[in-house]
């Protein structure tokens, strides 16, 4: 049951930081015209912040030392915008849009970031 209650709120706070790094992405580089690899990283660290406050305190409810915690997750974030970004530099060079790329990337990280969060980081 504890299991599928932090899947369940996994799931809604991966929406929620879905939501804001989608949106902070559309909006830096079609509002404000900012390059492909700005707006990731622009999106990429508000969500980082807000993925980490809401895994802790509400998904996974661990009080541990804090900068392990942030430590580990900053290296598990840092890869997935390093996969995320070579994707985006390949898949716009070969004429995908970004938008739909950033979208799918999104989802693949989603999967296998609840498994190292639950298994190594929040453990």
């Amino acid at each position: 049951m504890q299991r599928m209650q932090q899947f369940i709120k996994y799931g809604l706070s991966g929406g929620v930081t879905f939501g804001l790094e989608y949106l902070t992405f559309l909006i830096a580089h079609f509002g404000f015209d900012l390059s492909v690899l700005i707006a990731n990283t622009l999106s990429f660290i508000a969500a980082l912040l807000a993925s980490f406050s809401l895994n802790r305190m509400w998904v996974f409810k661990r009080s541990g030392t804090i900068q392990r915690q942030f430590g580990l997750f900053t290296i598990l974030a840092a890869t997935n915008y390093a996969i995320t970004t070579l994707v985006l530099i390949v898949s716009t060079g070969a004429g995908i849009s970004p938008a739909i790329t950033k979208l799918a990337m999104m989802l693949v990280v989603a999967i296998w970031n609840f498994i190292i969060l639950r298994k190594v980081i929040f453990k």
